[in-house]
């Protein structure tokens, strides 16, 4: 049997099915017992867990769109599975909001947080009917938990942007992407109808 591109990217598909968005995954049990020189593969093809809440506000005009992650300390951005000693990097988030409602402005809410202001990110993979803007973490300030077994990020993306469009109800994806010790794990949620 021939293996073409096309099958591949069908099999990495059904290999990696969507979660939603809204709702806080948490940890495999089994990653905190792992024996530190091994790696739990199925926590870091679920790489950066935790909560990110994607927002529309349309109360007002023009209306705002938002990206904020939970700082909670039971719901934080974290990496399961990696061992004690691995350097993670380039980690970032990219939201795709639906073409029709167009984006601008996107802002800090709240003091630098490590994380870059969202672009409109044509580099990313791109989905048919959305446009990708990409934060990214540039502060790499990872702390390992021996209790949990977790590296977890210190500061959360908090930005917002500007629209004539009422985002809610329109549907969204978020991809979470980090690199572990020179590999690159991503998790993308969706889609998701904003509320």
């Amino acid at each position: 049997m021939i293996t073409t591109r096309r099958t591949l990217a069908r099999g990495a598909a059904w290999a990696a099915p969507a979660v939603l968005a809204t709702v806080a995954v948490p940890a495999y049990a089994a990653s905190s017992t792992l024996p530190e020189e091994t790696y739990d593969t199925v926590a870091l093809n679920q790489a950066i867990q935790g909560t990110m809440n994607i927002q529309a506000n349309c109360r007002a005009y023009p209306t705002t769109l938002s990206i904020q992650g939970d700082s909670k300390a039971s719901q934080p951005l974290y990496v399961a599975g990696a061992k004690s000693t691995s350097l993670i990097s380039e980690t970032s988030y990219t939201l795709y909001v639906a073409n029709r409602i167009p984006v601008s402005g996107w802002k800090a809410i709240g003091a630098d947080s490590g994380w870059t202001v969202p672009v409109r990110d044509t580099t990313a993979p791109q989905k048919r009917g959305f446009t990708a803007y990409t934060t990214t973490y540039t502060a790499n300030n990872w702390v390992y938990d021996a209790a949990t077994g977790r590296h977890t990020i210190a500061t959360v993306p908090n930005f917002t942007a500007l629209t004539d469009f009422c985002a809610s109800g329109n549907q969204i994806y978020g991809v979470r992407k980090a690199t572990v010790d020179g590999i690159i794990y991503s998790r993308e949620v969706g889609p998701v109808t904003l509320r």
